[in-house]
């Protein structure tokens, strides 16, 4: 981190930006199909 960037904002572990969500929601990959059925594993 170079002296110009600002630090992150400390938040609470669940909440993030709108801007970072933005930049890492194309990353992420897609859900796993839950087309098997069957019961609900606990």
């Amino acid at each position: 981190m170079t002296q110009e960037e600002e630090p992150m904002p400390i938040t609470r572990p669940w909440e993030v930006t709108d801007e970072f969500w933005e930049r890492v929601q194309p990353l992420m990959p897609p859900a796993p199909s839950h087309a098997k059925g069957g019961p609900a594993s606990i």
